[in-house]
């Protein structure tokens, strides 16, 4: 350092003024320990740094050298590094540009598979309910069949449907006719007709003997 302290004296003389050995001793290790960061490669720039920022004025001769050749190459180093950061900037935005339009694409396509999914479905839903004459109900059932299985086959799932729904069609013509016939006691169990199901030819035998004997009204 060019400043340094006096020397304790008495009286001042000259440039030298009296100070409490203290103060000296004090003063003198302190600007060991600055000389000493100041002169180390590791701790230099950051020491200079602190004091330009606490004392702007300050002046260090071989840094200040060094700073005003260096500059150029500095500028154009942080220059570079900026139109780089930027360059890599407008690459992001085009990609992002790029891929929105490409999400955009696939979500249209998507779109269009499953408008047509679901027309091709209602049409087939349709033609089963002409077909098998269902009603909401039973068309709600295929639906819920389908996804059951799994399985988009409409006629498949519809014929099932069919199948496990059917109810047996009404009959037909003057209501006071027998619903269910009951030929010789073939659905009921019927006394008369009883001989008749377990010995077939004593029965004949036994009616024979009575249109014989009492002729055809005997029954």
């Amino acid at each position: 350092m060019s400043e340094t302290l006096a020397k304790p004296a008495d009286t001042a003389t000259g440039d030298n003024v009296p100070v409490p050995r203290g103060q000296y001793n004090l003063g003198v290790a302190a600007l060991k320990v600055l000389d000493g960061l100041l002169t180390a490669p590791d701790s230099r720039p950051t020491v200079e740094k602190l004091i330009k920022e606490k004392f702007p004025d300050a002046k260090f001769a071989d840094s200040d050298l060094f700073d005003s050749r260096s500059k150029p190459l500095r500028d154009q180093i942080e220059a570079e590094s900026a139109a780089r950061k930027a360059l890599e900037q407008q690459i992001t935005d085009m990609k992002k540009v790029d891929q929105d339009r490409l999400d955009a694409i696939e979500a249209d396509k998507k779109a269009a598979k499953e408008k047509e999914f679901e027309s091709d479905i209602a049409s087939r839903l349709d033609a089963v309910k002409k077909k098998y004459g269902f009603q909401q109900e039973a068309l709600e059932a295929v639906w819920k069949r389908m996804q059951e299985k799994n399985n988009p086959d409409v006629e498949a799932a519809a014929a099932f449907v069919s199948e496990t729904t059917r109810k047996p069609p009404p009959l037909t013509g003057p209501n006071y006719l027998p619903q269910q016939l009951n030929v010789y006691g073939s659905h009921e169990k019927v006394d008369a007709y009883e001989q008749l199901h377990r010995d077939p030819w004593g029965y004949f035998d036994g009616q024979v003997r009575d249109i014989v004997a009492n002729g055809p009204e005997a029954e």
